[in-house]
């Protein structure tokens, strides 16, 4: 029996209560016993309490909830002994995401890309922020994504989301790496990087 056949894929996005009150009474209709949820703390005890309500949290039920939740959000947490939070927060579990292989010096990729990410410069926010070139297009909207000058060291980043720019750090590279194998001779070409080629590569 495929496995597919028992996975639903409900997306909802939280404005109002109400919001999060239908999302869950949507899972509810959809008699499983086991869900993955993707939101953030400031959510959870909402979430949870409308899981409680609609009786698909608690003994009986498990929850596993991904990066953007963060498993030190229970480290100095408590609830009312019987309340609806604590009772659906029974079964609950938290994964994160890791990446790169370890290797013989006791690092991984992801170890290093780290080290090296948070060492950037204000040079290198200059670069990506494009200063010297203009910020708005012929309609004033912006057309470059504005890094803060701690970008590279916030702390918000490292962990858990930069296991995702990883992923596309190394993505790009070994695009670029195509791309430089198939310019050949060329390789010291300026454009040799340039949108098109990098883009077709990744």
């Amino acid at each position: 029996e495929d496995a597919a056949d028992h996975l639903h894929v409900q997306g909802a996005h939280f404005s109002s209560d109400e919001d999060i009150d239908a999302a869950v009474q949507t899972m509810a209709k959809t008699g499983y016993r086991v869900f993955v949820g993707i939101f953030y703390t400031a959510d959870y005890e909402k979430v949870m309490e409308a899981a409680y309500r609609y009786g698909i949290a608690g003994p009986g039920y498990v929850w596993i909830l991904t990066d953007g939740f963060g498993p030190d959000y229970f480290n100095d947490k408590s609830f009312p002994a019987d309340s609806p939070i604590a009772i659906a927060s029974q079964g609950i579990g938290v994964i994160m995401a890791h990446g790169g292989r370890l290797t013989e010096a006791g690092d991984t990729g992801y170890d290093r890309i780290v080290d090296s990410w948070t060492k950037q410069t204000a040079d290198t926010v200059d670069y990506m922020n494009c200063v010297g070139h203009p910020k708005m297009n012929s309609l004033n909207t912006s057309i470059y994504y504005q890094a803060e000058s701690n970008f590279f060291q916030d702390k918000d980043l490292i962990p858990p989301k930069l296991v995702f720019f990883y992923d596309s750090i190394i993505t790009f590279g070994l695009a670029a790496c195509d791309v430089l194998a198939e310019a050949g001779e060329d390789a010291t070409s300026d454009h040799i990087y340039g949108g098109d080629k990098l883009i077709d590569a990744f």
